[in-house]
């Protein structure tokens, strides 16, 4: 049966890929890296969304350590890859939930508090999905020329 998340999201799935799916991307998991892909299976705005998505990922990765890094994005934002890092919010997470509002705080990118969207690289707290299409642009410029 094919679920809502789409024909290629099934089919990834079919052939035995870890496949995470989000509101406007699906992330592709391998051992080492996580590659997100505007999400094929919903409408062609949402697909657009995502390809925004990667592109602002691309451009904000560069400004604050604390924001996963991109190590590629392709032309047009039809795929993104980073370095797959462990999520800590679950059950067996010792990481204090307060740790994430410093984000809030400090990095204005980060809007969305998704317990999954924040996960440890290299032993440093980092946000992974800090895609948005809602920031203020101005307290973005302030905060990157800091």
């Amino acid at each position: 049966m094919i679920r809502d998340d789409g024909l290629v999201v099934w089919l990834m799935r079919r052939i035995g890929l870890q496949v995470e799916v989000g509101v406007s991307r699906a992330v592709i998991l391998t051992r080492r890296w996580a590659i997100k892909i505007p999400h094929p299976g919903r409408s062609l705005r949402m697909f657009l969304i995502g390809m925004i998505g990667n592109m602002d990922e691309r451009l904000w990765s560069r400004f604050d350590e604390r924001l996963c890094p991109v190590r590629y994005c392709a032309p047009g934002g039809l795929f993104l890859v980073m370095p797959r890092v462990q999520v800590v919010f679950r059950e067996d997470s010792d990481l204090e939930r307060e740790d994430v509002w410093l984000f809030f705080d400090e990095v204005p990118l980060v809007q969305d508090w998704n317990p999954e969207n924040f996960g440890l690289l290299d032993g440093n707290l980092v946000c992974l999905d800090y895609a948005t299409m809602w920031v203020d642009i101005d307290e973005v410029a302030t905060w990157a020329r800091q």
